[in-house]
């Protein structure tokens, strides 16, 4: 029987698993990462051994109208959610599975109007319009790449930032509507060549190492200011939101969802731990739950020299077939697992590590707690 709050280590930490080599991989928070690209984009142009050169003031001069923002808001609240009993199952082969067939190129207008300079970047507003008679899905990611080129298709020499920050939770497709569109903002600094007449933007409507396109028409505007003469020009983008309620629907995998680990502060050697994992979609955004996600869970012991050693490492297939294959925005669902403690297991502290595994990666959280003797 579970322990009440009082009597269990509650742990909210959730990260990706992307530092190896420690005995036990700290998994730090994915939030709030919006503030650090924009830390990362300041570094980037702020180069030593650099001058910097005056240049004529740019007016801020929108070209065309802007499309409209998003619309769709994640939830407020999260909804109290049901409680899923134990019960082990196998690990599940996994894939990503579209919602709906991939957008073609003839299919998707693309627009682009840019709103001229701001702290030394040329912003740009770009849209995704499905332009056909059915569903069609586009894949997203936290940080869009994209290509510039000018009113003669020529590929402009504009380089994306090599370092960024562990991405926030994030949809990975979205299925538009005939007619519905996702919205992007784009960032262009540090112009140094000659100024194009025109500035088009081209994008990728699919993955891979060839990926299909869509390119905007050429839209006049002043290049951002040459600030650091020698430098590569950087272009950089904030995600793609829908424009509208009606537009679509985005999608992500489990490694979106907040994570939260539930367990007795203290176990018996040779004795089973349960505990709650309690999975909360707090995006604006679909999570699909068919196959169920696989899931590891992790026993890590302190030996006599004051060093983790992993005790115990078991992956399984999460029973998640009650939640009728997904959690939408504001759900949440709370699992009742159960881990076991080795009988040679040394009283004092222990770690508990639970990861749950995407299409992209993994996403997970850790809590202490001690372990007894047996009575």
């Amino acid at each position: 029987m579970m322990a009440t709050d009082n009597g269990d280590n509650l742990v909210t930490r959730a990260g990706r698993d992307t530092v190896a080599g420690m005995p036990v991989p700290w998994i730090g928070p994915l939030r709030n990462a919006t503030a650090l690209v924009a830390v990362l984009l300041a570094a980037a142009m702020v180069l030593p051994g650099c001058a910097r050169r005056a240049e004529p003031a740019q007016p801020d001069r929108p070209v065309g109208d802007a499309p409209g923002v998003s619309v769709v808001p994640p939830p407020a609240h999260l909804r109290p959610g049901p409680v899923v009993p134990w019960r082990p199952a196998p690990p599940v082969e996994q894939g990503p599975t579209p919602a709906a067939p991939g957008c073609r190129g003839a299919a998707v207008r693309t627009g682009l109007t840019w709103q001229g300079l701001h702290q030394e970047a040329v912003t740009g507003t770009v849209q995704l319009v499905n332009g056909g008679a059915v569903d069609c899905s586009l894949p997203l990611s936290p940080y869009p790449s994209f290509e510039l080129l000018d009113e003669r298709g020529t590929l402009l020499p504009v380089s994306s930032l090599i370092s960024r920050p562990s991405p926030p939770p994030h949809p990975n497709q979205v299925v538009l509507r005939p007619g519905g569109a996702i919205t992007a903002e784009v960032h262009w600094f540090n112009w140094c060549r000659p100024a194009p007449e025109a500035v088009a933007i081209r994008l990728p409507l699919s993955t891979g190492a060839s990926p299909r396109t869509s390119t905007s028409a050429p839209v006049a505007v002043t290049p951002p200011p040459c600030v650091h003469g020698g430098q590569p020009s950087i272009g950089d983008g904030a995600p793609f939101t829908l424009s509208g309620p009606a537009a679509g629907t985005m999608y992500g995998d489990a490694t979106s969802l907040d994570l939260r680990l539930r367990i007795p502060r203290t176990a018996v050697a040779g004795a089973a731990l349960p505990y709650r994992v309690t999975l909360a979609n707090r995006g604006n955004w679909t999570v699909p739950l068919h196959p169920c996600p696989n899931y590891t869970v992790t026993v890590n012991l302190l030996g006599p020299d004051g060093r983790w050693t992993v005790h115990q490492q078991h992956r399984y297939g999460l029973a998640c077939a009650p939640l009728g294959g997904a959690l939408h925005p504001g759900e949440q669902a709370t699992f009742e697992l159960v881990a076991s403690i080795p009988a040679g297991a040394r009283p004092g502290h222990s770690l508990l590590g639970w990861m749950v595994e995407g299409h992209d990666g993994s996403v997970g959280t850790e809590a202490e707690f001690r372990v007894s003797k047996r009575a």
